[in-house]
């Protein structure tokens, strides 16, 4: 892969174990950041030549946990010695101080500091090499040693003796003054960086050591570079103003609590200047940039981090466009996490390198990974040249990532979805995954996730033992369909339909996908959306067989109330025990439908299949979750009573439900991905609609863009045009009898 300036490319080592000890230049991340620093180590160079000024001028590296502020800290000395490496001549840097170091007995981080500075291994051989300033150094040392003693004796003395205390601290702040000055001229330098790593870690000192930077480290010739989170600096400082304000009287708390929010921020200001605050890049920041490449420690230069992250956008989303805030972001909260998740990954990523670069002919393609995913490949690929083959390496890689982040939950399901269609076990009932079941996300596989409140009023006030009502789950899921009731009086399914409807077997088998009836008295039933939902998905996931039909008729529809009931729930050794295809169906009178009518779908739906080439098609999880919520919820509306229906209206209902689930995945589909404006219809089918549907908005404005842009791409809408269902709808029983399946 080739990249229009190499010299300006940041390479991030995907086989590096320690980040925060980066020995090339060019592997350090926050670039802008370190130029930043470099500047003001610049300015307190050009102040350090009046030793008596006294001023504020401490950095702080602003970011959260986790933002790679220890990285920035560590590699301080490495950007200069290989960027400027003639500020070093004049500055000598600290290794970071650790303030957790400072113990619980001690109060004064000042000794940490000291301490720091006396184990350096640069003054250290200055000492040994020079005995007049090594003579100089230790007398500072043993004033320094003299005035520490004498400020923490009489910390709790009154009268004349808290006096003495307080010319002692003013003594004290010139022998740290003295003791740092003496150490630069053994050196031979102009400025000690003292780097303090993560004040804000140390909760119980936070204050005092931001008061220790505020006295003692105030002078020309030192400059601290502290690295923290500002809105923890701000809890903490206010905490402490507040608490000093109310710790004689609560009179007026509301005033003590503004005025203590507005010490808080005045002292912030001082001892950390807003002109040296540098705020490190957010980590999505970096899920832009074509310039952070993606290499090994020994030169290798696999992707940009803006196409690995298009990849991982592909795995999670899909094709999914991000209508009704439908696309998720990627869950890596830090740099920390996403250094980690790289390193997970970093078997899977060169051979991920060598797939694109066999279907991706330009560097320019990297930014359109999501639409990559889905073309049609040219040719039959070898599996380890084709990315949707490579793409099932990543999902139990990635399953394993998320599950140690608590805010990754649907992140997981979707990885354990993925593994469930495409991984080496297939499921016998495609939907049973807990991405779509949010009554297994109680089981203890998913306490370590975040998890939401399911508001469902629909099924709140029903006090029936045995269904299972999950009150919370990892994401938002509508409520359980009750279904429409109807009657089936003065009609049979299975009688003659009426001349204007040329299909009887197909349309009757169609509509007995929608009807359950457990008791099967043929007095009436419940229609419900769930089996040909059920039905076309499994159809994208695998070539069907007639098992796959009869356990789908034999069952409660998916997402049903009933299939919430526990005891309607049939094991699989059961299921396959009762394969009568007339279970669950109504009474179908003396007239049969094609016995055959079960392998005549499975015949069409594989031929489809090989028609469009679809075991080179990966059906996003993300994608059919989406479809799944609007399809359950928005438009399916209950009735709330029985109706009485004639076979006109069943066909009617059947239509709106294939209908609705077509456009369903146009709103989710269309957009750029497909080349296509995000320009939505928010129309709703109804009964009346359906026989004028190609009319209609919602197919010209959302479906027919997708289905005349042809076959270049892998689009569920295109797809669904040719699909036996859709056929079924309109096409006559003419074919079924041409069929060979209804001819043996």
């Amino acid at each position: 892969m080739r990249y229009s300036n190499d010299e300006d490319c940041i390479y991030f080592p995907i086989d590096l174990v320690d980040a925060d000890a980066q020995h090339e230049a060019s592997f350090l991340l926050a670039k802008k950041t370190y130029e930043s620093i470099t500047n003001s180590i610049k300015s307190a160079l050009e102040a350090s030549a009046n030793e008596s000024n006294k001023y504020h001028n401490a950095v702080l590296v602003d970011g959260a946990r986790g933002s790679g502020k220890s990285t920035v800290l560590g590699n301080l000395k490495n950007y200069l010695k290989s960027q400027n490496k003639d500020i070093l001549k004049d500055v000598h840097i600290l290794r970071p101080v650790d303030p957790t170091l400072l113990e619980e007995h001690d109060d004064l981080f000042i000794n940490v500091i000291i301490a720091a500075l006396l184990e350096d291994d640069d003054l250290q051989k200055a000492q040994s090499g020079d005995e007049y300033g090594r003579s100089r150094l230790s007398k500072q040392l043993q004033k320094l040693g003299h005035s520490l003693e004498q400020m923490q004796s009489q910390r709790e003395r009154k009268g004349l003796d808290k006096l003495r205390a307080f010319v002692g601290n003013h003594q004290l702040i010139q022998d740290v003054h003295g003791f740092i000055f003496s150490a630069l001229k053994l050196l031979d330098k102009k400025l000690l960086i003292i780097v303090i790593d993560d004040v804000d870690t140390s909760l119980h000192h936070a204050f005092e050591n931001l008061e220790v930077i505020r006295r003692y480290l105030a002078c020309s010739y030192v400059l601290p570079i502290i690295s923290g989170d500002l809105s923890l600096y701000h809890d903490v400082i206010w905490r402490n103003f507040h608490s000093r304000l109310l710790k004689d009287s609560a009179f007026k708390p509301e005033v003590a609590f503004e005025r203590a929010e507005i010490l808080a921020i005045e002292y912030a200001r001082k001892v950390m200047p807003v002109q040296y605050r540098k705020k490190l890049p957010l980590v999505k920041d970096y899920f832009k940039q074509s310039d952070v490449v993606l290499s090994s420690t020994k030169g290798e230069k696999y992707m940009s981090m803006l196409c690995f992250c298009n990849w991982l956008n592909a795995l999670i989303n899909g094709p999914v466009n991000g209508a009704n805030d439908s696309c998720r972001e990627l869950n890596i909260p830090t740099l920390r996490a996403l250094s980690q998740l790289i390193a997970r990954a970093k078997n899977l990523i060169p051979g991920l390198y060598f797939a694109i670069n066999n279907e991706i002919a330009s560097y320019e393609k990297e930014t359109r990974f999501q639409e990559v995913f889905y073309l049609k490949p040219p040719q039959k690929l070898p599996p380890e040249k084709d990315i949707r083959e490579l793409a099932i390496e990543w999902f139990p890689t990635l399953r394993r990532h998320f599950f140690y982040e608590r805010a990754a939950g649907a992140e997981y399901l979707i990885m354990k979805a993925w593994e469930a269609w495409y991984g080496h076990h297939h499921q016998l009932k495609v939907l049973d995954t807990p991405l779509f079941q949010p009554a297994l996300h109680h089981e203890e596989e998913f306490v370590c996730f975040n998890q939401t409140p399911l508001h469902w009023s629909q099924v709140s006030n029903e006090q029936l033992s045995g269904y299972r009502w999950p009150e919370s789950a990892l994401l938002h899921y509508p409520p359980p369909k009750h279904g429409t009731l109807f009657s089936t009086k003065g009609w049979l399914i299975g009688v003659a339909p009426p001349s204007e409807y040329p299909s009887h077997f197909k349309i009757n088998f169609l509509i007995n996908l929608m009807v359950f009836c457990p008791e099967n008295n043929g007095q009436g039933g419940t229609a419900y959306r769930g089996r040909i939902f059920e039905l076309i998905i499994l159809s994208f996931l695998r070539e069907s067989n007639i098992d796959d039909v009869r356990l789908l008729m034999a069952r409660a529809p998916f997402y049903s109330k009933p299939s919430f009931y526990e005891e309607a729930k049939i094991s699989l050794v059961d299921e396959k025990q009762n394969l009568s295809p007339q279970v669950g169906h109504v009474d179908q009178g003396e007239i049969k439908p094609c016995v055959k009518v079960e392998n005549c779908l499975v015949v069409a739906i594989n031929q489809w299949r090989e028609r469009h080439g679809l075991d080179c098609f990966r059906l996003s999880p993300w994608l059919v979750f989406q479809v799944m919520h609007r399809f359950f919820s928005k438009l399916d509306t209950p009735t709330g009573g029985e109706e009485s229906f004639d076979y006109a209206t069943m066909v009617k209902m059947v239509k709106k439900t294939i209908y609705s689930l077509w456009s369903t995945f146009a709103f989710f589909e269309k957009g750029t991905i497909f080349g296509e404006p995000l320009l939505l219809s928010n129309q709703i089918i109804s009964k009346d609609d359906v026989d004028d549907f190609f009319a209609m908005q919602v197919y010209q404005l959302d479906i027919k863009p997708l289905v005349d842009k042809g076959g270049e791409m892998f689009s569920v809408t295109y797809l669904l045009e040719d699909h036996p269902i859709v056929k079924w709808l309109t096409e006559g029983d003419e074919d079924c009898k041409q069929c060979s399946e209804c001819n043996k």
